[in-house]
């Protein structure tokens, strides 16, 4: 997997696509959308973790996308903890690029990822 210039994730066909997030401090509220053109093929969510792995498609140029959306619980005075955040780390099964992305308060974010099959031509 490798970033490629517009942000977009560039993969090899069929490649096995691994999304961790991370939060700093409880509770965890973030969510995934739909995955587009693919499957979830698992998801775990253990204590303050979400894991969610998906294969490529298979033809080149074809994409896979998904949106995650984080909040934030805000505190008794309806601020929030600086130290509090997600990390997103997107790998892929071959080597190459870590995608690391880090989500801070005031809520509500989302960010878009998309995958595209590099031609291996």
């Amino acid at each position: 997997m490798k970033i490629l210039a517009t942000g977009d994730l560039g993969v090899a066909a069929s490649e096995m696509i691994t999304v961790k997030v991370t939060k700093s401090m409880h509770p965890y509220v973030a969510s995934f959308s739909n995955l587009s053109g693919s499957v979830w093929a698992t998801a775990t969510r253990p204590d303050k973790l979400e894991v969610r792995t998906f294969q490529a498609p298979a033809a080149p140029r074809s994409q896979a996308s998904f949106t995650l959306v984080f909040d934030f619980a805000p505190d008794l005075q309806g601020g929030f903890d600086p130290a509090d955040k997600y990390v997103v780390e997107i790998t892929g099964d071959t080597t190459g690029q870590t995608r690391t992305l880090t989500i801070v308060p005031p809520p509500i974010s989302s960010h878009g990822f998309t995958f595209v099959v590099e031609d291996p031509s």
